[in-house]
């Protein structure tokens, strides 16, 4: 199936000019702050060498995204309700590995959000940031991106000129004068420093990333899937969408990134209630959220928290041809080795940081990937593609076994010398 789609033709160092600010945690949260359990935090196979964190890090100050007045985290031990990030002090240092990989996992793309999910630079995002960013080389070439696209080996991953992505390495107080923006090179690549002002603008904060110039495309579904029932709202809920797409970040040498800090996406499944976490780095700094997947009234009934490939097949028998809900014949032929019950889309009370964000469990494996969100405050709700159905699909509509391989952990061996 994979030939009814386009073919591709194809850290550390540096001069700081900033001082860090080290602020102490309250005791009233610190005490709270027990030793983390054991899990897959950082999910790499030997003998893969990605990045050393020690020619990054240490951070010199960790980057606080959750409240200290103790919000829900690993090894913090209240749950208060659902909050924004936005506003908190970002400089307020919590030495916690948990968090830290959240956010060297998590990387922005132009205005939205990715995420590594393999240690060989796979990014995965929402459909939409990944159309917006890459339609521009399209239209040049005349691909019909509206059809898909898979490369089924690195060869035909499809570069997109002028795109790049930025993960967040650091972030310290500015001090010295008016500090400014700077781009310069470390050993390893690109680092750019950007100089924010706190939200009172009393103090300056400089967020600095490590640039990736190179980014390809590696899948993404029709628009018709993509989009379907042509609602343009990404926050309609309840959705059938594969809301979905795949990147791969490139080093200077032309090589896959190889970087030890990425969220494993899951296909086990979202419970119902279960914890979801949801961050974004955009240019004022990263934002997090954090909420459950959970059902609500819709229409004098109850919207569940998960929609399922049957739904998608129902809405195409519903409506018929001709229609919006109207899938393609190789999605019929699909139809009878597909798992149905798959999860397609779940809604979270978790606000969305940023279109493309993951929706991670406590374990920091990606559950979803977000494609738009509604509402806000106790009324917020994140709507993504879910990895269960994510995974089903590529399994056997797309026929993407290089990678679902990679996915699992088993592909992009010659990498690993």
């Amino acid at each position: 199936m994979a030939s009814q789609y386009a073919d591709a033709n194809s850290a550390g160092g540096g001069i700081r000019t900033h001082t860090p600010l080290k602020t102490q945690v309250p005791k009233t949260c610190a005490s709270t702050i027990p030793p983390l359990r054991p899990g897959p935090l950082y999910r790499h196979r030997a003998p893969i060498v990605p990045f050393r964190r020690a020619r990054l890090l240490p951070l010199s100050t960790r980057l606080c995204l959750l409240m200290i007045t103790c919000m829900a985290v690993p090894g913090m031990s209240q749950q208060p309700a659902v909050q924004w990030a936005a506003g908190l002090d970002p400089l307020v240092e919590v030495e916690n590995t948990w968090l830290e990989s959240l956010q060297l996992g998590s990387v922005r793309i132009g205005r939205c959000a990715a995420t590594f999910v393999t240690a060989t630079g796979l990014l995965a995002t929402s459909y939409e940031c990944a159309r917006r960013n890459v339609r521009p080389a399209w239209r040049v070439e005349h691909v019909p991106l509206d059809d898909g696209f898979y490369a089924p080996d690195l060869m035909y991953e499809r570069r997109v000129p002028d795109l790049f992505a930025d993960q967040l390495v650091d972030v310290q107080a500015a001090t010295g004068g008016a500090p400014a923006d700077s781009v310069w090179q470390a050993d390893g690549g690109l680092m750019v420093t950007e100089v924010r002002a706190f939200e009172d603008s009393s103090r300056l904060v400089a967020y600095t990333w490590r640039r990736y110039e190179d980014v390809r495309v590696v899948m993404m579904p029709e628009r018709a899937v993509a989009r379907f029932g042509g609602d343009e709202d990404a926050g309609t809920y309840p959705r059938y969408s594969l809301g979905f797409g795949f990147l791969r970040a490139y080093d200077g040498s032309g090589h896959p990134v190889l970087t030890e800090s990425y969220l494993p996406l899951s296909g086990a499944g979202i419970l119902s209630g279960e914890v979801l976490y949801s961050i974004g780095a955009q240019r004022n700094g990263p934002q997090i959220g954090m909420g459950a997947a959970r059902g609500r009234p819709y229409n004098g009934t109850w919207a569940s928290p998960f929609t399922t490939l049957f739904g998608l097949y129902d809405l195409h028998y519903s409506h018929g041809a001709g229609t919006a809900w109207e899938l393609s014949e190789p999605w019929l032929a699909a139809g009878e080795a597909l798992d149905l019950s798959a999860q397609l889309n779940v809604a979270a009370t978790t606000p969305c940081a940023v279109s493309g964000a993951p929706l991670v469990n406590v374990d920091l494996e990606v559950l979803a990937i977000s494609f738009g969100g509604v509402g806000s405050g106790e009324h917020a709700r994140c709507i993504g593609a879910a990895g269960t159905g994510i995974f089903e699909v590529l399994r056997v509509r797309y026929e993407a076994d290089a990678l679902v391989a990679e996915l699992e952990e088993e592909g992009l061996d010659e990498y690993a010398e």
